[in-house]
């Protein structure tokens, strides 16, 4: 698989993020969620990307859905986002929490977008871990 932005720009730590989302303002046991892992970079492409599984104690979570790409602008700076969705069904009330996930790949030079050619960076990127209150 690879993950193509039209925009070359140098490496550092800003160019990839990696975080997850709770669509949600009140969860309660049994009542599903959405979570949304979203990885968004501002170089030009990921190669062979590959991210952690998701396992929840105290929930039953579902099949990551297929992924969607698009891009987007945020401060004049044009970033590609790769995301894909989960639904979580806590089982339990207390304290949930959402573990820290990561991203591993091979960044590859503008120069050999279109070649296998190239010395490719390789890059992991790891999300924060979330907690979130789960009432009855």
């Amino acid at each position: 698989m690879l993950l193509l932005l039209l925009v070359a720009m140098p490496v550092n730590a800003a160019d990839f993020t990696l975080r997850t989302i709770v669509d949600a303002s009140a969860i309660r046991v049994g009542q599903p969620f959405e979570l949304t892992v979203s990885f968004r970079y501002d170089t030009c492409c990921i190669r062979s990307p590959v991210f952690s599984l998701l396992n929840i104690a105290g929930a039953e979570v579902s099949e990551r859905s297929a992924p969607e790409q698009y891009e987007e602008t945020v401060a004049g700076i044009r970033y590609g986002v790769y995301e894909f969705h989960y639904t979580v069904t806590p089982e339990q009330p207390g304290v949930l929490t959402i573990p820290k996930l990561t991203l591993t790949g091979e960044q590859i030079p503008s120069s050999a977008v279109f070649t296998s050619e190239g010395a490719f960076t390789v890059i992991e990127v790891e999300s924060e871990p979330q907690s979130i209150l789960v009432n009855e």
